[in-house]
């Protein structure tokens, strides 16, 4: 907490500390990053019913790409914006697979707050977007949810807009939303138990332990809340007679801990790509169902929106190897009464801005 109240986001945070940690921790499940363990101690979302399975389940959508041309807006919002902020530029070609960005702008934190603030003065960009919003997305989520009357559609504004150059070696680490900031009850810890198969896991992987005595191990119940936020213990235990571990990564959390999610209120995600697959090869690839560990790429092309539910569920976007710029969109909308729109993870220094759509 102390890192993010000085001014470092969780996002930023956690690109320094590694994918080769947080993937060994995911698999272990326990809560890697610390956004996760912000998530543990942030009170629960007040909500009146738990997201109906229609809207968890991973989808497709087609909207008209001519009426909502996204990328000749996209085009138009680069050509000024990217010589402005300074990531990049068009060469000869205005189109956006052929635009010239520093590799920086896929990772940096500091570009993507720029971005948005780039979004946010195309004026032209931002009606195609609510128009879309109004006329595809939430009209598909209320046809799911077949209930009578008004419901409330609470929708990310502005998107997010991703640029990915390459070729490159540099991925989108693995993660699910509810690290940063997105809404989802607070995980629970249903079972705490000794994993020695998980033991030789990590040490195989290079992480340290060492076991406690009896006294230290029944000390107490549970971990601290700073030691949940900072998951730094190196010596004892977290949980009464478990085992601990720490990692080399900086983390240092029990890793023995099953974690489980409770009820799956939240938020739904949509992700749409802007450039030719056929070019850039590159998309993001997303499991079944959270923890599921069966990753899929979404293989869509300009015209299509990819629905999930992606608050709880795992994905992440492989290195583009080819020499175009990919370029997608994502964005999120919480459901009428699934969604509680006063809800906040304390900590975060960004959130989200929101439009509210009725229908």
């Amino acid at each position: 907490m102390a890192e993010v109240s000085e001014g470092r986001d969780v996002a930023e945070i956690e690109e320094s500390k590694g994918q080769e940690g947080y993937e060994l921790l995911s698999k272990l499940g326990v809560p890697a990053s610390l956004g996760e363990r912000m998530l543990l101690l942030s009170p629960k979302p007040q909500v009146e019913e738990e997201l109906p399975e229609a809207l968890r389940a991973e989808e497709q959508m087609e909207y008209d790409k001519t009426k909502y041309d996204f990328r000749s807006h996209v085009a138009a919002l680069l050509h000024w914006a990217g010589p402005k902020i300074g990531f990049g530029c068009f060469g000869s070609s205005n189109e956006l697979e052929l635009f010239q960005a520093k590799e920086e702008v896929f990772s940096s934190f500091k570009y993507e707050k720029r971005s948005r603030q780039c979004i946010l003065d195309s004026s032209e960009f931002l009606a195609c977007y609510e128009l879309l919003l109004k006329e595809v997305v939430c009209p598909n989520l209320k046809t799911k949810l077949k209930q009578d009357g008004p419901i409330a559609f609470y929708c990310q504004f502005p998107p997010t807009l991703r640029l990915q150059p390459g070729p490159s070696e540099r991925p989108r680490r693995l993660h699910r939303d509810a690290e940063f900031g997105h809404q989802a009850n607070t995980w629970a810890f249903s079972s705490i138990r000794a994993n020695h198969a998980n033991l030789r896991y990590a040490n195989a992987a290079g992480a340290g332990y060492s076991e406690p005595s009896v006294t230290e191990m029944n000390r107490r119940d549970g971990p601290t809340k700073a030691e949940i936020l900072m998951g730094r213990r190196q010596r004892g235990c977290l949980f009464r007679g478990q085992s601990c571990g720490v990692t080399p990564f900086g983390l240092g959390v029990a890793l023995f801990a099953c974690v489980d999610f409770m009820e799956k209120d939240g938020e739904v995600n949509f992700w749409m790509p802007l450039t030719n697959y056929d070019r850039t090869k590159t998309t993001l690839w997303v499991e079944s169902k959270p923890n599921a560990n069966d990753f899929h790429p979404l293989s869509l092309d300009v015209g299509k929106i990819a629905m999930f539910h992606g608050t709880l569920v795992r994905h992440y976007a492989p290195p583009n190897s080819t020499t175009f710029l990919r370029v997608s969109m994502d964005f999120r909308v919480g459901v009428g009464r699934y969604f509680d729109p006063d809800w906040k993870l304390e900590g975060l220094q960004h959130y989200h801005g929101r439009r509210k759509i009725t229908l």
